[in-house]
């Protein structure tokens, strides 16, 4: 156990180290959801699991108050977030298409898509294999991904 430890602390360490070219990034992507934001376009947000309580989390924060009660309600959207409709599809159809039928009925030009996984996404080992029909589809209709994923996505 003591091992698994160490090994995640290193990796965090590694990570830390990154930080200063990962502002750069972060930075790139608080402008461009900003710019988003005041263009009037919709922001949607998916994940799966673990990464999908993730997804859920920021809509709330960013659709609910997050720094104060004052401002206004930003226009992100959680996709897989009507149980119904999830389980309807995916029991008569495929559970890995329900994600794209649900944005293309939602999304517009100029709109934007970030996607969480912890998994990163794999065809061959079968992850999260909506989350990448969903990033095709969306390219497809030229709406912007963007993307945090795990384990080398």
């Amino acid at each position: 156990m003591n091992n698994k430890i160490h090994k995640h602390f290193s990796e965090i360490k590694k990570i830390l180290h990154k930080s200063d070219s990962m502002i750069l990034e972060i930075e790139k992507v608080s402008n461009l959801l900003k710019d988003k934001i005041k263009l009037k376009k919709k922001i949607f947000v998916a994940g799966n699991g673990g990464s999908f309580a993730d997804a859920s989390h920021f809509v709330g924060e960013l659709t609910a108050t997050y720094r104060s009660k004052k401002r206004n309600p930003l226009p992100f959207i959680l996709l897989g977030n009507n149980q119904a409709a999830v389980t309807g599809w995916s029991n008569d159809y495929n559970f890995d298409d329900y994600l794209v039928r649900e944005f293309s009925s939602l999304a517009s030009n100029g709109d934007l898509l970030f996607l969480f996984s912890t998994s990163g996404g794999n065809i061959k080992q079968k992850q999260s294999i909506n989350l990448i029909k969903l990033a095709k589809y969306a390219k497809s209709k030229k709406i912007f991904v963007i993307s945090l994923l795990g384990k080398g996505g």
